[in-house]
């Protein structure tokens, strides 16, 4: 359980409830990091603050927590495209790898992770991969990143969240491996 003390500026006065900013603070502050960053992402992405006014509100806090919540916020990517990216990233950071969110890649599409400029990572959840249409998109994405002379890991909901250790120790041996089918075709 949480408690502050609020100012007037803190609350929303239509409601019994602290305002968003307020809210994502609070979360900033007292949550585990990987849940920090999901909820400090999804408001980003749906539009409930930017990412300047979370910079901000990281730079100007004092108090309890304020550590914790400039770490989440640094780790805030306005182009994650899912809770399950957001969570991941965390992890990647934890490896001290070069890596960029939501690259273009010819005949492939958007990819969720670039990794060191030739390891792939998609972690992806089961709610939009379900039907024989994403089913078959999803193998033609994959097959598409190998002839590109790239790599290409896969994480579900379930590895990412239940098992962020085996995730980490599989891409660390498979960084490790190096490139699998020589250099990729192109800088990307």
């Amino acid at each position: 359980m949480h408690g502050a003390a609020l100012a007037p500026e803190d609350c929303d006065d239509r409601l019994p409830v602290t305002s968003v900013m307020r809210t994502l603070q609070d979360c900033g502050r007292t949550l585990p990091l990987i849940e920090a960053v999901v909820i400090l992402d999804g408001a980003v992405r749906k539009g409930l603050a930017t990412l300047e006014s979370l910079k901000l509100m990281a730079r100007t806090a004092a108090g309890p927590g304020s550590g914790r919540l400039r770490q989440a916020v640094a780790h805030v990517d306005e182009l994650s495209g899912s809770a399950l990216e957001s969570g991941f990233r965390p992890l990647l950071d934890i490896l001290g790898v070069e890596y960029r969110t939501q690259v273009w890649i010819d005949d492939v599409g958007f990819v969720d992770f670039l990794v060191e400029g030739w390891l792939v990572i998609e972690p992806d959840g089961f709610e939009f991969h379900a039907d024989r249409r994403t089913y078959r998109n999803d193998r033609r994405r994959g097959n598409a990143v190998v002839a590109h002379g790239l790599t290409q890991l896969r994480y579900s909901w379930e590895d990412v969240r239940l098992g962020p250790a085996r995730v980490l120790t599989q891409v660390a041996a498979v960084l490790a491996l190096g490139p699998s089918t020589g250099k990729p075709d192109r800088k990307w």
